[in-house]
């Protein structure tokens, strides 16, 4: 019974509610695999001490995610030549990188909409005298 007692508490403290500065309210299990799904995916965070941060995925919490769900997949060995088998860490790569590439091209659409498309009013150096043509003529 000794062994069950650690379980019983972490399930009786997994069920409490957290109620954050915001308003909303969560239990810590709910928090606990939020955290998970963030460490095993990886990307980029804000941290209220350093601002953002980049995590990169972290394979062994999807395994143990995946594993969780689905129960233990069985590992492939990719040492037979077949390239259509992929094992779980090559398909845990796959979503991972798909969703930093998604973020960072989020962040690029961010930083391409903060220039001004007409430039007519910007402070910009003359190219040369009038009726050269562009900055590499020679005249």
């Amino acid at each position: 019974m000794a062994d069950r007692r650690l379980t019983q508490l972490l399930t009786e403290l997994g069920q409490e509610v957290v109620i954050h500065s915001d308003g909303r309210s969560a239990t810590r299990d709910e928090l606990l695999a939020a955290a998970l799904w963030d460490l095993a995916l990886g990307g980029i965070f804000e941290t209220p001490k350093s601002g953002p941060r980049f995590f990169r995925p972290d394979k062994q919490i999807a395994m143990f995610i995946l594993e969780r769900r689905e129960g233990r997949m069985p590992v492939n060995s990719s040492t037979d030549g077949d390239k259509d088998k992929l094992t779980a860490a090559d398909k845990i790569d796959g979503l991972a990188k798909e969703r930093i590439n998604a973020e960072a091209d989020a962040v690029e659409a961010d930083a391409l909409d903060a220039i001004p498309s007409d430039s007519s009013d910007l402070d910009v150096p003359d190219n040369g005298p009038p009726g050269a043509e562009g900055t590499d003529s020679e005249s």
